[in-house]
């Protein structure tokens, strides 16, 4: 959401007249619901089992071939047959030259047009190109999560912050689908033992329903005050409780993108991906990157050590210290 948003609104402000309509999945429609430019969002879930599969293709393919489009643009595409567009629509078909999700090359080959993307650019900048083939687009500008009076009022419950004097809260999110974006939970316990022993401040655990044990684990451990969100958060609701917090620290993941656009500072750990790519675009003073071990390690150089090799170089006394350096640069809201 905070990486497609910019260049498509950019999108719609130079071509107003355009229908803009949105294939995504469930919680890419719960991150839409309020963006205004959307004329209509189709939901494909893959994780839906209450019908067959061949019928639930069947009825996505009636679907798309009733939205009359001139052009597809494929920004990403994960878990779902590639036939489903490919097979389906008559339009054009726009998509990057690699890193979309494609299972085999063959289908980047079958696309209309094919943009080439940078792995080593900021990926804003990345979905800004691939939308500029249809025309100059209108400024970027950053993207601001809007939350709603009744999710701040949820978010606050959860929080506990009218139950007592508000203090400084830390979220920590330990989770990643991803080996190589996994900090190993014993890093995890050490820094939340070390934050736990700060006097007035808070802790809070976020993440999905794979970070709920860990997060068990580390408040159980050490005896620790803090709140365990981990599987009780939808996407809107994760928006307003990191809009809650002080700061967020996680690996490179997708709460850190939603903290960016509810204007939350975060410390993100980063061992393969990079924060040239996937770090903030507005706002940087406020976000802190740290990089395991040499970032100029080729593949051939990691080849046979642990996938969550370079993420583990980052000790846990180096986020901890990151941590309490933004909070001693006055960028920390009260």
């Amino acid at each position: 959401m905070v990486i497609l948003e910019p260049a498509c609104r950019a999108l719609h402000e130079a071509h107003a007249k355009t229908r803009m309509i949105l294939m995504t999945h469930p919680m890419g429609d719960l991150a839409h619901r309020h963006v205004e430019y959307w004329e209509r969002r189709v939901v494909c879930d893959p994780a839906d089992r209450s019908e067959g599969r061949g019928e639930q293709l069947e009825r996505m393919r009636n679907k798309l071939a009733g939205l009359g489009v001139d052009a597809v643009a494929v920004l990403y595409y994960h878990n779902v047959p590639p036939e489903l567009v490919f097979h389906t629509t008559r339009a054009g078909i726009l998509t990057f030259d690699q890193d979309v999700g494609f299972p085999r090359r063959m289908w980047y080959e079958l696309a209309s047009a094919r943009v080439h993307k940078d792995l080593e650019d900021q990926e804003i900048l990345n979905v800004a190109r691939l939308l500029e083939w249809w025309g100059p687009l209108a400024p970027l500008r950053p993207y601001r999560w809007k939350v709603g009076a009744e999710e701040r009022r949820d978010a606050r419950a959860l929080l506990r912050l009218d139950e007592r004097p508000r203090r400084h809260i830390v979220a920590l999110h330990t989770g990643s689908v991803l080996p190589y974006k996994q900090w190993p939970p014993r890093y995890w316990t050490a820094l939340a033992a070390q934050l736990g022993r700060v006097e007035d401040l808070d802790l809070v655990f976020v993440g999905d329903e794979r970070c709920l044990e860990v997060a068990s684990r580390i408040i159980r451990a050490h005896r620790l005050d803090a709140i365990n969100l981990c599987g009780r958060l939808s996407v809107r609701m994760l928006a307003a409780v990191l809009a809650e917090v002080s700061l967020l620290a996680t690996a490179d993941s997708g709460p850190k993108h939603v903290a960016f656009a509810v204007g939350t500072p975060t410390v993100s750990l980063y061992g393969h991906s990079t924060p040239e790519r996937w770090g903030p675009f507005w706002e940087k003073q406020k976000h802190v990157a740290l990089r395991g071990g040499n970032a100029d390690l080729t593949a051939e150089e990691t080849h046979g050590l642990p996938e969550d090799y370079l993420i583990s170089r980052i000790s846990p006394e180096r986020v901890y210290d990151a941590i309490r350096a933004l909070f001693e640069s006055g960028l920390i809201r009260p």
